[in-house]
Formats: C-alpha cells, sequence, structure tokens
C-alpha cells in the first residue's frame, strides 16, 4: 500500500445483548402466549405498543422500570373467544410466576391486560356511508302475542 494511505476497518457489528428490561418484556410476553385462551399478543393498529430494545422491539408488552429492579407491565393481547376476566387473572397469574423463575432478580409491579382483538372473530363491516353497522337482536323476536 503507498504511504500516505489509509486502509478503512472493517466494521464488525456483533448483536448486544438484550437490555434487562427487554428480558423482562420478551419473558411477559412468552408466558402470557402460553396461557390457554391467548391467541397471540399485538403491538395494536399503530405498532406502538412496545418495548425497544438495542437488536427490535418486543411486540405487545410495554415493560417500564418503576424502582431498581421493578417493572410495571402492559400486556396487549389477541385472546380466543373465553370469558375475558378470568383469562386476565390467569394471564397475571402467569407472567408473574414465569418471570419470577426466568429472572429472580426483578420484581414485578402491576400488570394491566388489554384485550385488544378476539381471534377468529369477524367485525361486521361497516356501511357505505361510514356508519356503524346495526346491533345484532338477541333473545326472543318481537311480534305479535301469541293468544
Amino acid at each position: 500500500m503507498p504511504e500516505g494511505t489509509v486502509e478503512a476497518a472493517s466494521v464488525i457489528r456483533a448483536e448486544r445483548a438484550p437490555s434487562l428490561v427487554a428480558r423482562v418484556a420478551r419473558a411477559a410476553r412468552d408466558a402470557a402466549v402460553g396461557v390457554e385462551g391467548v391467541a397471540d399478543v399485538t403491538a395494536g393498529p399503530l405498532g406502538r405498543q412496545v418495548t425497544p430494545d438495542r437488536n427490535g422491539a418486543v411486540a405487545g408488552v410495554v415493560a417500564t422500570a418503576i424502582s431498581d429492579r421493578a417493572y410495571e407491565l402492559e400486556l396487549h393481547l389477541v385472546a380466543r373467544p373465553v370469558p375475558l376476566y378470568p383469562l386476565a387473572g390467569r394471564v397475571r397469574d402467569g407472567v408473574t410466576a414465569e418471570v419470577a423463575e426466568a429472572l429472580p432478580e426483578i420484581r414485578i409491579g402491576p400488570i394491566s391486560v388489554a384485550f385488544e382483538d378476539l381471534a377468529g372473530h369477524r367485525f361486521p363491516e361497516p356501511a357505505e356511508d361510514g356508519s356503524p353497522p346495526p346491533p345484532k337482536r338477541r333473545g326472543r323476536k318481537t311480534g305479535a302475542a301469541k293468544r
């Protein structure tokens, strides 16, 4: 190489280890999806319900540090057609247990569960003018009373 020229050094960009908050979010996501009745996680319609990380985002979980080694979690889930209130309780219990096992140095604070969608459910399309579809009638049909 002629004198005065500089050879460019090759840049090796190794993937960095995930941050602690991302490890918490991943453990919570994996635990939530493992609960019967949960179909998936979702980042929401705008893709903002995520925990950022050095190597990408963890979709469907917003983990926020509330103190040293303690985290609050928001879980954004797609549920199967099951009763949602009991499902939310099972999700909280499963996430708490899984994170405690995977990351014993971490303490989990409040866990918010948002069911963003139902798997396999098709919502009625709005009318052509943009108005919502009429509600479905349930129960007995109205009409003349029987005598």
